[in-house]
C-alpha cells in the first residue's frame, strides 16, 4: 500500500477557470450532474464572494506527479492510468468539487445567472437577482475573479483513490450506490455504461434527484444480481456492497462475475427500454419497476418475444395487483380458519402480497414464479408470442 501525499494551495477564480479544462473527471468518483440546481450554485457563488470558500476544498489528483510516483512504487496499473489521462491533456483528475467548479465555470461563462449578495473591489455590496456575469458592473466581475478558493492536490496510486474519495466525503450524504461506484470494479464500469446507453429510459423512470443518487445504476446491479444469484437478499444493503467488493481490482468482468448473467440483464434492460418507449408519455412508475423486471426476466429465460409492449405492461401490472389482492384476501380467510380450528396462524411470508411488499427481498423469485405461472396461462393476453 502506497502513501498518499497532499498539498493545499489558494487559487484565484481567474486561475481556476483557466485550470478547469485540464481537470478530468473519472466517473468512479464525484456525484453525477443533477445534484445541484441554480439555487445551490448561487449559494456557493455568494459564499465565494464572501471569501468563505463554500465550506470545503476542491480536491484533485496531480496526474503527472502521481504517474511518476506510481512508477517509483512499481505500480504499473496506476502508472498506466495516470499516463492515459495526461495523454488526453488532463493534468488533474477531480475527486471532489465537480459541482463547485461547474458552478464557477458556468457563472463566469454566462451559462447560469446569479442570485445573491455580491461584493465589489471597494467592498460595496449589492443584491443581484437572476443576473448573468457579463451583465454585472466591472468592479463586481473583477472582485469575483480575484476571489480565492482552496485547491487540494493529491499524489497517490489508482487503487487508493476510492478510499480517498469516500474519506473526503465522510459525513456527506453520499448514497450507497455513489460509494459503491467509487470502487474500481468491472460491475461499476458496466453499470455506468448501462446508465449512459439507456439514459432516456432512466429519465422516464426516475426523478432527477434519484438519478443523481445513481438509482439507475443500482437497479442495473440488482437486475444482474437477481439473475446471477436468485436467492440473494437484494433488499439488504450488504448484498450489493459485497457484489461490488467481489470484483475490486479486476480488469475483466468474467473473473469475478457471470458474463451470462450480465448478457441476460442487458437483454432485460433493453426490453424494458422497448416497452417504455411504446408508452409515449406514460411513465413506468416506481411500483411497476419490479413486477415488470421480474416478468421480463421470465420472458428472457423462456425465449418468448413481446409482440405487443402495451399489452405486456398492462397485463403484467394488472396481474401483479390481482395476485396481491387475492392473496391478501386468502391470508385473511386462512387466518380465520386457523383461529376457528385452533391451528397455528398462517405466516405472511407465504403469500404473494407480502412478496410484493418486500420488493427485492429473497421472496422476489417466488413472486416471479407465480407471476409467470399466470402469464403462461394465456401468453397472447400479455402480447407474447
Amino acid at each position: 500500500m502506497g502513501k498518499t501525499y497532499s498539498n493545499v494551495k489558494k487559487m484565484t477564480i481567474r486561475n481556476l477557470v483557466k485550470m478547469n479544462p485540464k481537470i478530468g473527471t473519472d466517473e468512479s468518483f464525484e456525484r453525477p450532474y443533477g445534484c445541484w440546481d441554480n439555487k445551490q450554485a448561487s449559494a456557493y457563488i455568494a459564499a465565494v464572494f464572501k471569501g468563505q470558500n463554500g465550506g470545503s476544498n476542491i480536491v484533485v489528483t496531480d496526474n503527472v506527479a502521481s504517474q511518476h510516483y506510481s512508477m517509483r512504487e512499481g505500480d504499473a496499473i496506476s502508472a498506466a492510468y495516470f499516463s492515459s489521462r495526461t495523454a488526453r491533456g488532463e493534468d488533474y483528475t477531480s475527486i471532489d468539487g465537480k459541482h463547485r467548479r461547474g458552478a464557477i465555470s458556468d457563472f463566469v461563462n454566462n451559462v447560469i445567472p446569479f442570485t445573491g449578495i455580491a461584493r465589489d473591489v471597494n467592498g460595496n455590496t449589492i443584491h443581484f437577482k437572476e443576473v448573468f456575469f457579463h451583465k454585472m458592473d466591472e468592479p463586481y466581475r473583477q472582485e469575483f475573479l480575484d476571489c480565492e478558493v482552496a485547491i487540494e492536490e493529491f499524489t497517490t496510486l489508482r487503487h487508493e483513490m476510492p478510499e480517498l474519495f469516500i474519506g473526503i466525503n465522510n459525513g456527506v450524504s453520499l448514497s450507497d450506490q455513489q460509494k459503491r461506484n467509487a470502487i474500481q470494479t468491472p460491475i461499476a464500469l458496466w453499470a455506468r455504461k448501462m446508465s449512459q446507453h439507456y439514459e432516456n429510459l432512466w429519465v422516464s423512470m426516475f426523478s432527477p434527484k434519484a438519478i443523481a443518487q445513481m438509482k439507475d445504476c443500482e437497479l442495473v446491479s440488482k437486475i444482474y444480481e437477481h439473475l446471477a444469484n436468485p436467492d440473494a437478499d437484494l433488499a439488504a444493503k450488504k448484498t450489493l456492497d459485497s457484489l461490488y467488493v467481489a470484483g475490486k481490482g479486476d480488469s475483466k468482468f468474467g473473473t469475478s462475475y457471470s458474463t451470462a448473467a450480465r448478457d441476460m440483464a442487458r437483454n432485460v434492460i433493453d426490453s424494458l427500454n422497448t416497452i417504455s418507449r411504446s408508452r409515449d408519455n406514460d411513465k413506468i412508475i416506481g411500483s411497476e419497476h419490479i413486477p415488470l423486471v421480474l416478468a421480463l426476466v421470465a420472458v428472457e429465460i423462456s425465449n418468448k418475444t413481446i409482440a405487443n409492449p402495451n399489452a405486456f405492461v398492462e397485463g403484467v401490472i394488472k396481474t401483479d395487483l390481482d395476485l396481491s389482492k387475492n392473496s391478501r384476501r386468502q391470508f385473511t380467510d386462512d387466518e380465520d380458519a386457523a383461529a376457528l380450528n385452533g391451528d397455528d396462524p398462517p405466516q405472511p411470508c407465504d403469500y404473494y402480497y407480502e412478496w410484493a411488499r418486500t420488493n427485492w427481498s429473497k421472496s422476489r423469485h417466488r413472486r416471479q414464479d407465480l407471476l409467470w405461472q399466470e402469464i403462461k396461462k394465456d401468453p397472447s393476453r400479455y402480447g407474447l408470442v
